[in-house]
């Protein structure tokens, strides 16, 4: 195997393409010395003459032709290499898996989501929609490398959590709904077991006095607002889910209680540029939601 370095390549490619020792010196920013070893030693190697003497100048000998065309290739092939890993290291390239609550990737994050997109064509982005409980179960696998979820009221062992917003949860009832007084709601169609909302909201109900008595569960909160709507029972929801649906009905001004949306990596993880390109992305998202 010849031991060739790429900046000898490199002296030779330019010494072919500025027309001189001096002038590729003057290009690449070193010494003629510099230049002059580096060629002598590349000869040496490949053990054929890359010079003819014409005068008192150096050029190129044609029977080198496939060495200059190799050192141009190696020289190009190179650089394509260094953008591609100043690339990798500024996040701009590579593929990254993400989970996302539904109400972070319908309601809070799309656009930042495009826009991030937009900015790095060669990244190819893919997201996986899911409850919290599920999602954290993807990253400590390895199968995510981040996921946007409702924080649950416990520490989540070897994962580490960053803030992003508070999101406001209210009750929502039949029509009506604003006359009836705790602990008079219910019965409740809410999240299935192990979710973490449903926790947060069970337990901030029965400092009400409520009893949380579940009549239907689903992970859409699509179906519970039909579930409410079709007089099934009671439900709480974010309000930039709930509003704006004609037939139920919030139960209070003031939110039940703000439920913290975080974001969820594991602590022990090797460091991905895209992925820390995207965390800070969602950090400083100008784009907040609209219900507080």
């Amino acid at each position: 195997m010849l031991q060739l370095t790429t900046q000898q390549l490199l002296y030779l490619a330019t010494v072919d393409k500025t027309g001189s020792l001096s002038n590729a010196a003057k290009t690449l920013g070193v010494s003629l010395s510099a230049i002059s070893q580096g060629l002598t030693e590349l000869e040496r190697r490949c053990g054929v003459a890359l010079f003819q003497t014409q005068g008192r100048t150096k050029v190129s000998n044609p029977d080198a032709r496939e060495i200059y065309r190799y050192a141009a290739s190696v020289v190009t092939l190179t650089k394509d290499m260094e953008s591609w890993l100043r690339s990798t290291k500024e996040g701009m390239v590579g593929s990254i898996h993400i989970g996302m609550i539904d109400v972070a990737a319908v309601q809070h994050y799309p656009q930042l989501l495009k826009s991030f997109k937009a900015a790095r064509p060669d990244v190819d982005l893919h997201i996986t929609v899911a409850p919290s409980s599920q999602l954290v179960a993807k990253v400590r696998s390895g199968e995510l490398a981040l996921a946007i979820i409702a924080q649950p009221s416990d520490a989540l062992a070897g994962i580490d959590e960053i803030a992003l917003l508070k999101e406001p949860m209210a009750v929502y009832g039949p029509k009506g709904a604003a006359k009836i007084k705790p602990p008079q709601w219910g019965p409740w169609v809410t999240f299935p077991q192990g979710s973490h909302t449903r926790r947060l909201a069970s337990e901030a109900l029965q400092k009400l006095g409520c009893r949380f008595e579940v009549a239907a569960e689903s992970h859409q909160p699509e179906v519970l607002k039909e579930m409410v709507a079709l007089g099934m029972g009671w439900t709480v929801l974010p309000l930039s889910q709930a509003e704006g649906h004609d037939e139920i009905y919030r139960a209070s001004a003031s939110p039940l209680f703000y439920r913290n949306l975080v974001i969820a990596r594991r602590e022990q993880r090797t460091h991905n540029p895209l992925a820390e390109s995207l965390v800070k992305a969602l950090v400083n998202n100008p784009q907040k939601s609209k219900y507080r």
